[in-house]
């Protein structure tokens, strides 16, 4: 028998793995990462030239891309050509610390991803066609958004994941905030252009064309002496191709006098074609021709809780003509109605948006209801809550209801949010507090419909107010 000194060697290894060997196969693999152990495969990678050793079976399963490097083409006879093994490959675009990763990811389905090396991965995934590292990438990615970052990780997804629309849900809700960030300022004129097109942007019509020229301004920082003449030549030129996409039929009179005309960017025929639209009744509206988009985008604008008894609700912002006068309580003119499933002994129900949450409650009669419910609508807008504040004063705490919403012209109503056993209003004191909510629906009415006791094992409640924040748009 002849014994090869290098297999003798190589038995040695196995056995004292076997020694050590762990208990999980998930345990097994991530030892063999980077293993010199039955490895039939070295990668050289980077300038440093690091060796990193790999197992072709376990590569070529998880990729067509490394079946193909790793295993040789079958003849017309079906048989593979042998090679001489171990390979040795060199990777000259990737650094051994993200290559590592890479390996790591195939071997164990995990990867550490950071925003360092998020690019690499990324790119390092889609040339090998690693997709569980593309996702592991894309979830950190979605984690990941900010304000701050949000047009960074638009414009980047196109390219490394093959997604147009990554991040676009978040730049909609948050679009105010979003276009005055410097990653705004950074986008391609192609990945601007495919957010002034969208719909759901929530923003004022007029804060986006004031983010658009921002965004000239600094072109004409970055693209130097490529541009000639004056400086609203070049603000002209460069902004004149996106104001197609910017609604200004939705402006008011004030913002395009002030702010649009101004600018001076626009033809003064076309201008007073605005000024001419804004005056025409709706009806009068539907038959005016004008170069640009005439309907609100469905986002809507944002109205954003900061604390309980802010002046930044619906029911607010209805009581004071969308902030240009002092508050007048819309219950009172019709603008905002609210109905209870059974009328108590306590206050008119005008009393939820008189801005004192310490008056007298409004009541449902108690113990005529199993379930008892108030509602909210509202006449002119609709809304997708994002937030909603119940103000109690000292009984019948709610700790089981449900938040419902109705569409325009629907009977049903659709479940928001659904609480059981909930303390939140038992425990403050004062007892008032704001809940966090999700829709992807606007609503025409919202409701509060008990579901089971309160605080004094009754199905009964008591409230002092009530107001309600999210994406709103007015009913035309």
């Amino acid at each position: 028998m002849i014994h090869d000194p290098e297999t003798k060697k190589k038995e040695s290894e196995y056995e004292d793995e076997e020694e050590e060997r762990p208990l999980y196969l998930a345990s097994f693999m991530e030892k063999l990462v980077g293993s010199k152990a039955r490895s039939d495969v070295t990668f050289v990678v980077g300038d440093q030239k690091v060796e990193i050793h790999a197992h072709r079976l376990i590569l070529a399963a998880s990729s067509k891309i490394f079946e193909a490097m790793l295993y040789p083409p079958k003849d017309e006879n079906g048989d593979r050509r042998k090679i001489k093994l171990p390979l040795r490959i060199e990777v000259r675009d990737a650094t051994p610390e993200n290559f590592r990763t890479l390996m790591t990811s195939i071997y164990t389905d995990e990867a550490e991803v950071e925003t360092a090396n998020l690019g690499p991965l990324i790119n390092l995934a889609h040339k090998y066609q690693i997709e569980k590292l593309q996702l592991a990438c894309s979830d950190f990615m979605e984690k990941d958004i900010t304000v701050d970052n949000a047009c960074e990780l638009f414009e980047m997804a196109p390219k490394l994941l093959g997604d147009e629309e990554f991040a676009l849900p978040y730049i909609q809700e948050n679009t105010e905030a979003v276009i005055l960030s410097d990653s705004f300022l950074a986008l391609s004129p192609s990945r601007l252009e495919y957010l002034l097109k969208d719909d759901h942007l929530c923003v004022e019509e007029i804060s986006l064309f004031t983010a658009l020229k921002e965004w000239a301004k600094n072109q004409i920082k970055v693209q130097g002496d490529e541009l000639k003449g004056s400086e609203s030549d070049k603000l002209k030129e460069i902004m004149t191709p996106f104001l197609k996409h910017i609604r200004f039929p939705t402006m008011n009179m004030e913002d395009l006098a002030t702010h649009v005309s101004s600018a001076k960017l626009i033809d003064e025929k076309v201008l007073l074609q605005l000024y001419q639209y804004c005056a025409l009744s709706e009806d009068e509206k539907s038959k005016f021709d004008l170069p640009f988009p005439t309907m609100m985008r469905s986002g809507g604008k944002r109205l954003k809780f900061s604390s309980i008894m802010d002046t930044n609700g619906l029911i607010y912002y209805i009581g004071t003509n969308g902030g240009k006068t002092s508050y007048n309580n819309p219950l009172k003119t019709g603008q905002v109605v609210v109905k209870v499933s059974s009328t108590g002994g306590g206050s008119a129900v005008e009393h939820v948006a008189d801005r004192d949450p310490s008056s007298s409650a409004v009541e449902n009669s108690y113990g005529s209801d199993k379930n008892p419910w108030i509602s909210v609508q509202f006449t002119k807008y609709l809304i997708r809550p994002t937030d909603y504040v119940i103000c109690q004063d000292q009984d019948h705490f709610l700790q089981n209801w449900r938040f419902e919403g109705r569409e325009k012209d629907k009977s049903e109503w659709v479940l928001i949010e659904e609480y059981k056993n909930d303390q939140t209003l038992t425990t403050k004191t004062p007892h008032r507090a704001s809940f966090k909510v999700k829709s992807p629906r606007f609503f025409h009415e919202v409701r509060i419909y008990v579901t089971g006791p309160g605080h004094k094992g009754q199905p009964n409640f008591d409230i002092t107010q009530l107001e309600f924040y999210g994406f709103y748009r007015e009913i035309k």
